[in-house]
């Protein structure tokens, strides 16, 4: 047919033809056709790595195949017995899990992409893994001294300023050691390797957290290729606009391959070589195998916790479990890894205690050490951090969160959380069920929300009166947000605060502002709740949200003392009819009052009495103005409910009366 004879002059068809002759025929090949077999042993030649071709020796074997055959029964190719445990691990490598349902598979690729997607344009896992580098390394000089090796502990301790550097270097040694170890004449070197073999340790990302957005996308370019060749322009359009829709995906891809593939396995290979050294000589030539594994199992498992990237294998979960994890949690080694490190370092302080009370001196733990490292190089850089940014010495909290020097929307100071653990850990006092929900996968937020068409802040994600084309403009518009990385979200975040370029580039390392719920006094926070009990239950719609944005921009301008440019856009609004008389006043309340005094503004009297009852003397001086013009003015309370909160209103706030009675 016309189709088969094109196909059989396409170029590839054509090409594929060439090899079968030089392999089978050659001499054939060398009569019939010796311009051509001349052409294609000159390209063997110039490309080295199909040198291999030439080896090939061809065979009256033409191919294989396979079939099956009924035999009325099942087939039992064996028993095999094993002891327990070593069955236990056997069961869980061999188990499917949930890898074989295309459901699982497809969330987790779309899990993988948001990932990348919020976690790109970001140095995060380089910050993060850095601060690691000298907490571990501050970490070991601590375990040294405890166990009485001064010299060592001396040495890591002047190590910390360059252990970033320093680090790196270990790491690539190792794992240049491992991959070509007929070239390592280091014995040193070569126990390491040993070493890490005996802790289960790993010199490189696991795939399964690999994405494959370059490899389709390459795919797909060059199916269009073939089919632009062979002249089928259809399938070659199809296959273009596939790869071009994954050019995107695939930057970011290699945006971040350099970190997850590169930068981070060295961090982890470079501590754990410090690490692996130390406890092979303090365990000493006479030291078992069985102690020698068991000692590296743990300095593995401490790097694991602390840099994720974690080896599962390690851990003999059950694979049904660990896809389970990794499918519902954000990170799910990162977060199994932290509360490892916490409760270890619980552990190793019980046994520290009974130690002290049996007068025996217990093994200090890799976790404890970590932890009290953690708190001295956090304290250390946050309270640095507060003194350049600020000019003011650190206190209290300045430690562990660094002020800017900026002021949010509450008039609350703008904070620093540092890339490290410490966030979390904060974070969990306070609000636990909220910090743990944020460490859930982001699939699982996003679904939620499109299923409940409002989006976390309770607007309307899509209209369902418009028609089909606008409500997946809609949600594309936001899906298109849920993708953007977290770097720059905080990034936003700081300009709206006012903060300047340099402050603003510390996102880009993972010192993100603190949220602006974990900086509220608590008069604040139940204010704020308060007002979101009293938001309407159905989601804002599209309309309202552009009235609300429009008018907070024009806030923000006039706040930060840009008054003509607040005006423009006031008058703006009114002409294009985004905002109305309404939305005016509501424009001057916000203006005339503080964040607090707005919101207790318009809360009822009981409401308005809650928060004042847990204000700080400021802010109660704040409200007692607005609050008694609240109670005086009330038609629901009775004349002895008005009474009291009056007479509680005007007290003397503590401070006055603590002074007044010093005086006396």
């Amino acid at each position: 047919s016309d189709s088969h004879q094109k196909y059989l002059r396409s170029t590839p068809e054509k090409m594929a033809t060439v090899l079968q002759a030089y392999l089978h025929a050659p001499d054939k090949m060398e009569s019939v056709a010796p311009t051509v077999k001349k052409a294609f042993e000159e390209f063997l030649n110039s490309k080295p790595e199909l040198s291999v071709i030439n080896d090939i020796s061809p065979t009256l074997r033409i191919g294989s195949g396979e079939m099956e055959l009924p035999v009325g029964g099942q087939v039992t190719l064996g028993h095999w017995y094993m002891p327990d445990s070593a069955a236990h691990v056997m069961n869980n490598f061999l188990s499917p899990g949930l890898n074989p349902h295309l459901w699982y598979r497809s969330l987790r690729e779309v899990s993988n992409l948001m990932n990348s997607a919020q976690l790109s344009l970001s140095a995060f896992h380089i910050g993060f893994t850095t601060t690691d580098v000298v907490v571990s390394t501050l970490s070991e000089s601590i375990k040294s001294f405890y166990d009485g090796n001064f010299a060592h502990a001396a040495a890591k301790l002047a190590e910390v300023p360059i252990s970033p550097i320093s680090n790196v270097m270990r790491g690539y040694q190792l794992r240049k050691a491992v991959l070509k170890p007929d070239q390592i004449v280091d014995p040193a070197l070569q126990q390491l390797v040993k070493l890490l073999e005996a802790g289960g340790g790993r010199i490189a990302q696991d795939s399964f957290w690999q994405t494959s957005f370059t490899r389709r996308m390459k795919r797909a370019f060059a199916e269009a290729r073939v089919a632009l060749y062979s002249g089928d322009f259809s399938d070659a359009s199809i296959s273009g606009m596939l790869g071009a829709a994954r050019v995107a995906f695939a930057a970011l891809e290699q945006l971040s391959r350099p970190i997850h593939e590169v930068i981070v396995p060295l961090q982890k290979l470079g501590v754990f070589a410090s690490m692996a050294s130390y406890e092979f000589q303090r365990l000493g030539p006479n030291a078992t195998q069985e102690q020698i594994r068991d000692a590296m199992r743990k300095c593995w498992d401490a790097v694991d916790n602390r840099m994720g990237q974690m080896t599962y294998g390690n851990l003999f979960i059950h694979r049904m479990v660990k896809d389970g994890m990794f499918l519902m949690l954000r990170s799910s080694g990162w977060t199994l890894g932290k509360y490892r490190v916490l409760s270890g370092a619980v552990t190793d302080t019980a046994k520290l205690l009974h130690g002290a009370a049996t007068a025996k001196k217990p093994e200090l733990g890799h976790d404890l050490t970590y932890i009290l490292a953690l708190g001295t190089i956090l304290a250390t850089v946050g309270g640095t951090m507060t003194y350049l940014m600020t000019g003011e010495r650190p206190h209290g909290r300045d430690y562990f969160q660094p002020r800017t020097g900026d002021r949010d929307q509450n008039g609350n100071p703008v904070r620093l959380n540092l890339p490290t653990y410490a966030k979390d850990i904060i974070s969990m006092q306070k609000h636990p069920i909220t910090t743990f929900a944020h460490q859930l996968s982001p699939w699982i937020s996003t679904t939620f929300d499109l299923l409940s068409n409002r989006d976390f802040y309770n607007y309307q994600i899509r209209n369902p009166d418009d028609p089909l084309w606008k409500q997946g403009s809609d949600v594309a518009k936001f899906l298109g947000h849920e993708l953007v990385p977290f770097s720059l979200s905080a990034m936003q975040e700081m300009q709206r605060n006012g903060s300047p370029v340099s402050r603003q580039a510390l996102t880009m390392f993972g010192a993100v502002p603190v949220s602006t719920r974990d900086t509220m006094t608590p008069a604040q926070e139940l204010a704020s709740e308060i007002m979101s009990a009293n938001m309407p239950s159905s989601p804002i719609d599209r309309n309202k949200f552009d009235k609300n944005k429009f008018l907070k921009d024009i806030i923000q301008q006039i706040k930060a003392g840009h008054a003509e440019q607040g005006k423009k856009m006031l008058a703006d609004g009114l002409d294009k009819g985004i905002l109305d008389v309404n939305t005016t006043r509501l424009l001057m309340d916000h203006l005339k009052y503080t964040p607090l005094q707005f919101q207790v503004h318009h809360f009822t009297p009981e409401a308005s009495m809650r928060v004042f009852r847990i204000a700080s003397d400021a802010e109660k001086n704040q409200l007692r103005g607005i609050i008694s013009v609240k109670v005086l003015g009330s038609k629901t309370l009775a004349p002895n409910q008005k009474a009291a909160y009056l007479k509680e209103l005007q007290s003397k706030i503590p401070a006055l009366r603590a002074a007044e009675s010093g005086n006396n």
